[in-house]
């Protein structure tokens, strides 16, 4: 499936799963993918991990919070990030090269949106005791595919 930019990204998604994300939403989500690869590149994925995993959907539900959303609101919208990460993680290969190639178009026009992306798989790589070789072979690879350092 050849993927040209977030919209293409988020409409694909939608038809196979349904979600009922903004486009905004959904955008903020998918910055945060390269994490899920992260985060199963040693294949475990540890209590620590899924603790960031929990943290990281509330922060970004309540990113919302100014778009004058309520709380019942923000809670199903943090239950929906959690939801898709979870999901994502279990169908990285279905969705690997979508989001990675629909990222690197979007951080063309978006590059202040870079260092927030590396500063992340960063977090996610260092939750559990130390950064494994597998982790850091991903690292490379995600900073390299998105073009995250000059």
């Amino acid at each position: 499936m050849s993927i040209r930019n977030i919209e293409h990204l988020y409409i694909v998604y939608k038809e196979k799963r349904s979600v009922k994300l903004s486009l905004e939403q959904f955008t903020t989500f998918a910055e945060f993918f390269p994490t899920l690869l992260v985060i199963k590149s040693d294949g475990v994925i540890d209590s620590g991990e899924k603790l960031y995993l929990q943290k990281l959907s509330e922060s970004l539900g309540n990113i919302f919070k100014e778009d004058g959303l309520g709380s019942l609101k923000i809670n199903t919208l943090i239950q929906t990030f959690k939801e898709e990460f979870e999901y994502l993680l279990y169908h990285l290969e279905e969705w690997q090269d979508a989001f990675l190639e629909a990222l690197k178009g979007h951080l063309e026009n978006n590059p202040h949106d870079r260092e927030t992306i590396l500063d992340t798989i960063y977090l996610f790589a260092e939750t559990s005791e130390d950064v494994s070789d597998d982790e850091k072979s991903m690292l490379e690879y995600i900073k390299n595919r998105l073009q995250l350092e000059g």
